[in-house]
């Protein structure tokens, strides 16, 4: 289920043995909700909780340019760990 739910979801899964646990999202509105999502479904396979917990995260973000003469957005890059938004 998990691997079904990331590819629905355009998420880039990285799971190599030996190495950290890597989740790629494009664009995200809200981050923590997916990251959520994704922990639930990864725990109801039996994988083990503190691999996802620590996962490296990447994701981008639409933010308000700041410019109120122009109507534009910018995305941003941002990179994190999971925990971090799993509260």
């Amino acid at each position: 289920m998990f691997i079904a739910w990331a590819a629905k979801h355009d998420i880039d899964v990285r799971d190599r043995d030996g190495e950290e646990l890597r989740l790629e999202f494009g664009v995200v509105d809200d981050i923590k909700r997916k990251v959520r999502e994704g922990y639930e479904l990864w725990t109801a396979a039996d994988m083990p909780e503190d691999r996802y917990r620590i996962a490296k995260i990447q994701y981008e973000k639409e933010i308000d340019s700041g410019v109120r003469s122009m109507d534009k957005t910018e995305t941003k890059s941002f990179a994190s760990v999971a925990w971090h938004h799993l509260g």
